[in-house]
């Protein structure tokens, strides 16, 4: 009896978006499939919606009623899918010994850091990039101007990136004594 106390039952919220339509519709099917596989929680109800077109990306979600075994596999639950919404149904109050609070609280946080390590190593990779990206367009631009003078329209064909994307950095460009106008028309100042 004691067992089914500590029972859990929620409504969840489960959601995807991504592109394109079919890849987000099959990843989100085979998500919904191995959450009904799981053998720690039961999907009592579910109210699975189509995919519909968000902009440049698709969105699909699924509204759930589950049990779950416990409070912490519930929490397990909500790390390894991240839903959207969790509305705790049953139990009405939720009894816990303060051993039970702490275990949830250090999984939270080791979360909680692996998400902050992850995040901090895709900033210092993007810084990397974006570093690598700047020396691929000032060379692009300065190999593109030692064959002729262009103006930005010409630089723009050459590059296949607008002009007013790249603007700001033939001024930091000229600024820098690396490139120079005359008649309108950049050239290379080295």
């Amino acid at each position: 009896m004691e067992e089914d106390t500590k029972k859990v039952q929620a409504r969840i919220v489960l959601e995807m978006m991504g592109s394109p339509q079919d890849y987000v519709e099959q990843t989100f099917k085979k998500v919904i499939e191995a959450v009904k596989a799981e053998q720690k929680y039961t999907v009592l109800h579910e109210n699975n919606f189509p995919a519909e077109q968000k902009e440049q990306f698709w969105s699909i979600f699924s509204e759930m009623e589950m049990e779950f075994k416990d409070l912490a596999v519930l929490m397990g639950f909500c790390f390894d899918y991240m839903p959207s919404s969790v509305e705790i149904i049953e139990p009405q109050t939720l009894p816990m010994k303060a051993g039970d609070v702490s275990g949830l609280l250090n999984d939270l946080q080791a979360h909680l850091h692996k998400l902050e390590m992850l995040m901090k190593n895709l900033s210092a990779q993007n810084k990397v990039l974006n570093t690598n990206l700047l020396n691929l367009l000032r060379n692009t631009i300065v190999i593109s101007l030692k064959e002729k003078p262009k103006n930005l329209r010409e630089l723009s064909l050459d590059l296949g990136v607008k002009p007013e994307q790249f603007k700001e950095y033939i001024d930091e460009y000229m600024n820098k004594g690396l490139i120079k106008e005359v008649d309108g028309k950049y050239q290379v100042a080295i």
